[in-house]
């Protein structure tokens, strides 16, 4: 089942045995063209017209989780493996997260990189105007340079920082929860951290 459908069965407000009337309306008369009822119009709630499916009860509770987990985001799938930069490192162009990606060394000594990039560049085609990727290790560095720390630390970082854009290439713009924006370079070291430590 698609999730579009499933959506469709957990929003259906006629499951409860209930009519709602006017949820859409027609916009322009001469092409039909419908569309959905953001309180532009009233509805008109009629209740007990058919047996009911789901109860009231039921039915709302769904709604609240989803909205929930509509603010969680991705932390709200414990499925998925989440770090303290999830949904923190945001593009200024592409309007979208950047994603984690790990990359495991080809030798049994080399360093296992763990890099951020943005997630239209994960997209078939997806082309970013900042382009590069951002080295999570660096990334730490010049964070814990910026909350004026000797190391990065998770717990700070969630309690201090609101979001990092990416404006160009190897560069951080930190906001800060306290209304501070302070833009630092963080430069990848490249082929420098796929070497073995031998």
């Amino acid at each position: 089942m698609r999730d579009s459908n499933l959506h469709q069965i957990l929003t259906n407000f006629t499951y409860t045995g209930n009519l709602l009337f006017q949820k859409e309306y027609v916009s322009d008369p001469i092409n039909k063209k419908r569309k959905k009822n953001r309180g532009e119009l009233p509805q008109y709630l009629v209740e007990n017209t058919h047996e009911a499916i789901i109860d009231m009860d039921t039915f709302n509770y769904v709604q609240q989780e989803m909205k929930r987990r509509k603010q969680l985001g991705p932390f709200a799938n414990k499925s998925l493996k989440t770090t303290c930069f999830t949904s923190k490192i945001k593009c200024p162009f592409c309007n979208k997260s950047y994603m984690h990606y790990i990359r495991h060394p080809r030798t049994p000594n080399g360093n296992v990189i763990e890099k951020w990039e943005c997630g239209s560049r994960k997209l078939k085609g997806g082309h970013c105007e900042v382009g590069a990727s951002i080295d999570q290790n660096n990334m730490k560095k010049v964070l814990a340079e910026i909350l004026e720390i000797d190391v990065f630390d998770e717990k700070i970082f969630l309690e201090k920082v609101d979001f990092i854009n990416v404006p160009k290439r190897y560069t951080l713009e930190v906001h800060l929860k306290d209304g501070r924006v302070i833009t630092k370079p963080c430069v990848n070291t490249g082929y420098k951290d796929c070497w073995t430590n031998q």
